[in-house]
């Protein structure tokens, strides 16, 4: 299964490459494919008894995940904020560090 969802995955990336796309942004595709996909998520959890006698504990897990999944993000995004504004390395707008030289009175060297 794992293999059907990389070859359709790749498939849609390489035709993406070569064929113009404007048109799925002007009609949303990619939203409608998102609430289909949903739904049928939906249809297999109702028609599962014993996955939806466990929907409970799913949640509970799910929820976690996401929270301690958004905690360590914002950490760490964070901890590297107060690290790089330390340094004499600075990001530059395509992501290629850069040496910054700065005196403590603020003013470049």
């Amino acid at each position: 299964m794992l293999w059907y969802v990389l070859i359709v995955f790749f498939a849609g990336f390489f035709a993406g490459k070569f064929i113009r796309t404007q048109w799925i942004g002007k009609y949303k595709v990619v939203l409608l494919f998102t609430i289909f996909l949903l739904f049928t998520l939906g249809l297999e959890i109702g028609a599962n008894d014993e996955l939806f006698k466990r929907i409970d504990e799913i949640l509970l897990y799910g929820l976690l995940i996401a929270l301690f999944g958004s905690l360590g993000s914002f950490l760490l995004g964070y901890l590297f904020e107060r690290f790089n504004r330390r340094s004499d390395f600075k990001m530059c707008v395509k992501g290629i560090p850069i040496r910054v030289f700065k005196s403590d009175r603020g003013d470049e060297r």
